[in-house]
Protein backbone atom coordinates (compact mmCIF):
# COMPACT_ATOMS: atom_id res chain seq x y z
CA UNK A 1 0.00 0.00 0.00
CA UNK A 2 1.53 3.34 -0.99
CA UNK A 3 2.51 5.76 2.17
CA UNK A 4 0.19 8.97 2.32
CA UNK A 5 1.60 11.75 2.31
CA UNK A 6 0.33 15.34 3.19
CA UNK A 7 1.84 18.92 2.10
CA UNK A 8 3.37 20.91 5.17
CA UNK A 9 1.57 23.96 6.40
CA UNK A 10 3.27 27.03 5.39
CA UNK A 11 5.97 28.35 6.72
CA UNK A 12 4.70 31.61 7.21
CA UNK A 13 1.97 33.79 6.01
CA UNK A 14 3.68 34.73 2.59
CA UNK A 15 4.22 31.13 1.87
CA UNK A 16 0.55 30.52 2.13
CA UNK A 17 -0.42 33.52 -0.02
CA UNK A 18 1.86 32.67 -3.06
CA UNK A 19 0.93 29.22 -3.27
CA UNK A 20 -2.52 29.92 -3.47
CA UNK A 21 -2.03 33.15 -5.86
CA UNK A 22 -0.09 30.54 -8.05
CA UNK A 23 -2.89 28.03 -7.89
CA UNK A 24 -5.19 30.09 -9.10
CA UNK A 25 -2.59 31.88 -11.69
CA UNK A 26 -3.29 31.69 -15.60
CA UNK A 27 -0.13 33.57 -16.07
CA UNK A 28 2.20 31.22 -14.48
CA UNK A 29 4.30 28.24 -16.24
CA UNK A 30 1.78 25.44 -16.59
CA UNK A 31 3.72 23.05 -14.17
CA UNK A 32 3.80 25.48 -11.71
CA UNK A 33 0.45 25.76 -11.46
CA UNK A 34 -0.47 22.09 -11.33
CA UNK A 35 1.68 21.63 -8.19
CA UNK A 36 0.40 24.17 -6.16
CA UNK A 37 -3.04 22.75 -7.03
CA UNK A 38 -1.90 19.96 -5.41
CA UNK A 39 -0.31 21.20 -2.55
CA UNK A 40 -3.61 23.00 -2.07
CA UNK A 41 -5.77 19.99 -2.22
CA UNK A 42 -3.58 18.27 0.34
CA UNK A 43 -4.32 21.64 2.52
CA UNK A 44 -7.64 20.73 2.25
CA UNK A 45 -7.56 17.23 3.15
CA UNK A 46 -7.57 15.15 -0.18
CA UNK A 47 -5.57 11.93 0.02
CA UNK A 48 -2.83 11.60 -3.15
CA UNK A 49 -5.17 9.59 -4.98
CA UNK A 50 -8.17 12.02 -4.68
CA UNK A 51 -6.08 14.50 -5.90
CA UNK A 52 -4.91 12.55 -8.49
CA UNK A 53 -8.05 12.04 -9.75
CA UNK A 54 -8.90 15.32 -9.58
CA UNK A 55 -6.43 16.52 -12.17
CA UNK A 56 -6.09 13.54 -13.66
CA UNK A 57 -2.88 12.17 -13.10
CA UNK A 58 -1.20 9.30 -11.11
CA UNK A 59 -1.16 9.01 -7.50
CA UNK A 60 2.21 8.94 -7.50
CA UNK A 61 2.97 11.46 -9.20
CA UNK A 62 1.20 13.79 -6.54
CA UNK A 63 3.34 12.32 -3.86
CA UNK A 64 6.47 13.11 -5.66
CA UNK A 65 5.41 17.12 -5.50
CA UNK A 66 4.03 17.25 -2.26
CA UNK A 67 7.37 15.74 -1.08
CA UNK A 68 8.88 18.11 -2.74
CA UNK A 69 7.16 20.92 -1.58
CA UNK A 70 7.85 19.49 1.99
CA UNK A 71 11.25 19.21 1.73
CA UNK A 72 12.17 22.41 -0.71
CA UNK A 73 9.36 24.65 -0.22
CA UNK A 74 7.60 27.29 -2.76
CA UNK A 75 10.77 27.53 -5.09
CA UNK A 76 10.69 24.12 -6.02
CA UNK A 77 7.57 23.12 -7.59
CA UNK A 78 8.18 23.22 -10.87
CA UNK A 79 9.16 20.64 -12.98
CA UNK A 80 13.04 19.76 -12.61
CA UNK A 81 15.53 19.23 -15.56
CA UNK A 82 16.52 15.52 -15.18
CA UNK A 83 20.38 14.94 -13.71
CA UNK A 84 22.31 13.37 -15.96
CA UNK A 85 25.32 10.89 -14.96
CA UNK A 86 28.79 12.42 -16.64
CA UNK A 87 30.20 8.98 -16.18
CA UNK A 88 27.61 7.10 -18.22
CA UNK A 89 28.03 9.16 -21.19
Amino acid sequence: MPKHVTARAAQDEREERAVRKLARSQHAPADWIWHARMVMESWAGKTPDQIAAELHCHPQTVRIHVVRFNQQGIDDLGVQPEVRDASRG
